[in-house]
């Protein structure tokens, strides 16, 4: 065990490896729980979204809720990568989906013309969508549209294709889709095209006519298309909307493929939902050895699921990391009417340790998941033995005594002096910067004064799982999000002063985010139950940098506190 933070300052220079290992492994564990629900969804297709979330709106009450067929419009909307908006008739947007947003920052009532994108012509994306529901009203095999456009703000070439409903209300699907032409040789193998059908087919993805193509080629349209019908015909493809659909589903596919092949390189990984009272879904990811000792963590918008080292190292030290994606983040779904986010948290993770039948567990807080953790913790306190704070911040009253080398959190503290909501919206423009353009590039700005951090941050794999991170956080918006994170910057002292169990802090020696300091300000000016772990040479990645020594104390506390 370590020192008290309030007498002195413990510097282990252990790696970890003479810390007590549970030896009782199974070579492939799983989670023995029937009621627990494991996530098989795949990527929903083209005819899908237009079959399920186009055809099916005429009927629909609400287009952000089941219909009582089942169908979930919004949901399989955000089943594409690619912006997708529904439109009606006089061009105004009454969904979209969570790229749609990111993209554009667009919501409901937004006019479609007011989109960057300049289809080509002199046509507006509005008419576009009032003539291609015109002809479906008149003929259903005119119900598509599909035409080359330009971004406006960035320059870069786009498809868009516009679906219209065939009955029912008059909407049309919207989707702007950057075709990456990766998959021609698969196109080319599976239907056995040959290379000039293979080029007339990317013309055709593009946007082109046959007469355009005809022109491009310098060949007569009627050779165009007997060429576009035996490529239909080859593909099994009746219309050439099918044609197009067969292609745009087929140009996921390299991505679907690696998606798959990064779920294989986890065997160690098992990504849930699970059912609470009155139907709510709660996502929830187990990392490490399913047999052995669990450990609670909740997820936040950047951190969530981790490399393959930490899975690895949990699973030689018998641990398993239960990560809860809070109420509206990831596939959590937002808190009924009248039940607050923070409360509807306590009943969800209450219902996780009940389906998983865990009585007593050790919560770990890492990095800014820190003020919901504590306070968690202390309304669940029976079901807590023991606390782990992990390259965690303190309150802020503690982060303003130290000298943080991050830009962006300097600013944050700064502002903490004007207002709470003028810190609010530095979080909220920071978590949608990330959500826009991704992590990486966002970051490389505030890490630029820490470059043994950086180069952490940004290995792939812990690039890919920040990313995923922040794209589960922002997944119904940037507000839950940022509610979360704001937590950090409020004065959460009393949590941690009225909680009933110990505290071991695990922290960084180089810590430039949260500096040590200020961690031991807290525990020394505060009788405090806590002690601390101090990492050499680590810094406030300490779960990407230095896991096996993380895991290594985790298995210690659990040893020394759990029964």
């Amino acid at each position: 065990m370590g020192n008290s933070i309030s007498d002195s300052v413990d510097k282990d220079n252990s790696d970890g490896n003479d810390l007590p290992v549970n030896s009782d492994h199974l070579s492939e564990s799983s989670l023995d729980c029937e009621q627990l629900c494991y996530s098989t969804e795949t990527e929903v297709n083209f005819v899908e979204i237009e079959a399920a979330a186009i055809l099916r709106l005429g009927g629909m009450p609400s287009l952000n809720h089941e219909t009582t067929a089942g169908v979930d419009v919004a949901g399989l909307l955000n089943t594409l990568d690619y912006p997708a908006f529904v439109a009606t008739a006089n061009g105004f947007v009454v969904d979209s989906n969570i790229s749609a947003w990111k993209r554009f920052n667009v919501g409901t009532r937004f006019p479609v013309a007011q989109l960057p994108v300049k289809p080509e012509g002199n046509n507006c994306l509005g008419q576009l969508i009032a003539t291609t529901i015109q002809n479906a009203a008149i003929d259903a095999e005119r119900a598509l549209i599909i035409t080359r456009a330009m971004t406006t703000d960035l320059k870069h070439p786009v498809m868009v294709v516009i679906s219209a409903t065939t009955r029912g209300k008059a909407n049309a699907l919207l989707l702007i889709v950057e075709v990456e032409w990766k998959t021609k040789s698969l196109f080319q193998n599976q239907f056995n095209l040959t290379r000039t059908e293979i080029d007339v087919l990317e013309s055709v993805v593009q946007g082109y006519s046959s007469k355009e193509i005809a022109l491009k080629r310098r060949r007569s349209n009627e050779t165009i298309r007997a060429q576009i019908q035996s490529i239909r015909e080859k593909a099994g493809a009746k219309t050439q909307a099918d044609l197009v659909r067969a292609v745009i589903t087929l140009c996921t596919f390299e991505r679907d493929m690696k998606t798959l092949v990064q779920t294989a390189s986890h065997p160690r990984r098992r990504q849930a939902q699970i059912l609470c009272k009155g139907g709510r879904r709660v996502e929830l990811t187990l990392m490490g050895d399913f047999s052995g000792d669990p450990v609670l963590s909740i997820a936040n918008t950047v951190n969530y699921t981790f490399a393959t080292e930490l899975e690895n190292a949990l699973y030689d030290r018998g641990l398993y990391l239960i990560s809860v994606c809070t109420p509206g983040c990831g596939k959590t779904d937002l808190p009924p009417d009248g039940v607050g986010r923070l409360d509807c948290l306590i009943q969800d993770v209450r219902s996780v340790l009940m389906q998983l039948e865990i009585d007593r567990i050790m919560i770990m807080a890492y990095n800014a998941s820190a003020p919901l953790c504590y306070f968690l913790a202390n309304h669940i306190s029976k079901s807590i033995y023991h606390f782990a704070q992990v390259a965690a911040p303190v309150p802020i009253a503690y982060l303003k005594k130290s000298c943080s080398l991050s830009p962006w959190l300097n600013r944050v503290l700064g502002a903490s002096h004007d207002s709470k909501g003028r810190t609010r919206d530095l979080v909220k423009q920071a978590i949608r910067m990330m959500a826009t353009h991704g992590g990486e590039q966002y970051l490389k700005r505030n890490l630029a004064a820490s470059p043994a951090e950086a180069e952490v941050v940004f290995k792939p794999e812990n690039l890919r799982e920040l990313n995923h991170a922040i794209h589960s956080a922002t997944r119904n918006g940037v507000g839950t999000a940022t509610d979360d994170i704001a937590m950090v910057f409020d004065d959460w002292t009393a949590d941690i002063l009225n909680l009933s169990v110990g505290i071991t802090v695990i922290h960084g020696e180089e810590d430039s985010l949260y500096p040590v300091q200020s961690v031991c300000g807290l525990f020394r000016e505060n009788t405090v139950n806590a002690s601390l772990r101090l990492v050499p040479d680590a810094g406030f990645p300490l779960l990407q940098s230095s896991p096996v020594i993380v895991a290594g104390y985790l298995r210690e506390i659990v040893d020394n506190y759990s029964e």
